[in-house]
């Protein structure tokens, strides 16, 4: 067993590559935080889908292996018209076809979130640990289209890692290093999680630092681009920490839930 420090420094990380393994993006997502996010997020699609009365339609983007389908009640799948999930891999779509079956409502489209185009439009769109996938160039675009797929009744679940606020490269680089030295130990201290997850929180904070597949943001930027592409939250919910381990309150695992103004 490695020391808690020995994690912390990112010294095991190159060993658990998760980018393109669906074995390890699953593994990576379980833990405090990320299934909150996502028993969250099926609550405000179920709940959506009540207030409207009608089956509904669903657009996934940066879908992973869709690991949400997990949470999802039958109630919900009975109020559930057509969804579409989109991802640049192809193993993490192998993956989720594991999850839909034969289920004809369900079609998983293999391209780039941000380039996608859909002839419909959709009453929800879900954009799970999606965002920070996206690289801080491309945020824009990849928001204007989630605006123009999105109908003007629908609503946007965003579900994100939020780091602590930064003002230049040095800066984000440090807040990055913060949010995730403390996960692991958070993971470790406060949740018992001793295996291989918490190599791959030290992999997820290797790439940060190297920006490469991970491109997170502060609260305030996050919120700043929302509102430059058109869209306003509607809630807010944290659901990680729950102990107070960061001072900006606005630090850690958030559910959006956002609408066209």
């Amino acid at each position: 067993m490695y020391s808690r420090d020995f994690y912390v420094s990112g010294s095991i990380s190159a060993d658990f590559t998760y980018k393109d393994n669906a074995e390890l993006y699953n593994k990576v997502e379980d833990i405090p935080g990320e299934r909150e996010m996502l028993i969250q997020g099926s609550k405000h699609l179920l709940d959506y889908a009540k207030r409207v009365g009608r089956k509904i339609s669903i657009l996934d983007v940066c879908c992973g292996t869709e690991l949400i389908l997990d949470f999802l009640s039958s109630d919900f799948k009975n109020r559930l018209e057509s969804f579409v999930g989109v991802d640049i891999s192809q193993k993490y779509l192998d993956d989720a076809k594991k999850r839909i079956g034969s289920d004809p409502r369900f079609e998983l489209v293999n391209h780039d979130a941000v380039l996608f185009r859909h002839p419909r439009k959709f009453d929800v769109i879900i954009a799970s640990s999606a965002y920070h996938h996206i690289e801080d160039e491309r945020k824009p675009d990849f928001l204007n289209n989630i605006f123009n797929h999105l109908k003007d009744d629908g609503i946007v679940v965003f579900m994100e890692n939020i780091i602590p606020k930064y003002s230049n490269r040095v800066e984000r680089d440090s807040a990055a290093i913060e949010f995730y030295a403390k996960r692991i130990v958070d993971c470790i201290d406060n949740h018992e999680i001793k295996d291989e997850r918490i190599s791959l929180l030290s992999r997820v904070m290797q790439y940060e630092r190297d920006r490469e597949y991970e491109w997170k943001s502060h609260y305030s930027l996050f919120t700043k681009h929302l509102a430059a592409a058109d869209l306003e939250v509607i809630s807010v919910k944290k659901v990680w920490p729950k102990e107070k381990i960061f001072s900006d309150n606005n630090v850690g695992d958030f559910v959006f839930l956002v609408k066209k103004k």
